[in-house]
């Protein structure tokens, strides 16, 4: 690494982050450093869908942020926690996937998010997705 120059520098191989880095990439003419304080999530748990239950304390995997006051007065305090390693949080979420409701998108266009209606990320999710249902 030393003297290297890179065109961008990423910090975070999650989901956003991984796809950033492949897309700045993809063409072979830009350098880019993408920067991850986890691992590689090569963990068994990782790739089963209920894996996430010996994943939610185990630091390897997950940062825990506390929250600093209970939602309920008196009560117990809480932690957030998000993925740590390549894939992020989406490598501890339970393999759970959602698209989201196109009329959402449709109302991000409405307010200037050109490109960004129901029918224009339903085909992005498509190009995304590997399995029919």
């Amino acid at each position: 690494m030393g003297g290297a120059i890179w065109d961008y520098i990423i910090v975070g191989a999650g989901s956003s982050g991984c796809v950033l880095a492949e897309r700045l990439s993809a063409d072979g003419a830009s350098s880019v450093l993408v920067l991850e304080a986890g691992g590689e999530n090569d963990s068994f748990w990782v790739t089963l869908p209920k894996g996430v239950a010996k994943l939610v304390t185990n630091p390897d995997h997950i940062w825990m942020y506390k929250v600093d006051q209970p939602r309920v007065p008196g009560g117990a305090g809480e932690f957030w926690i998000r993925g740590k390693g390549l894939g992020g949080s989406s490598s501890v979420n339970g393999m759970i996937w959602s698209r989201g409701e196109p009329s959402d998108y449709d109302a991000w266009e409405e307010k200037g998010c050109t490109g960004w209606n129901g029918d224009s990320m339903t085909a992005a999710f498509r190009q995304l997705e590997d399995h029919a249902a």
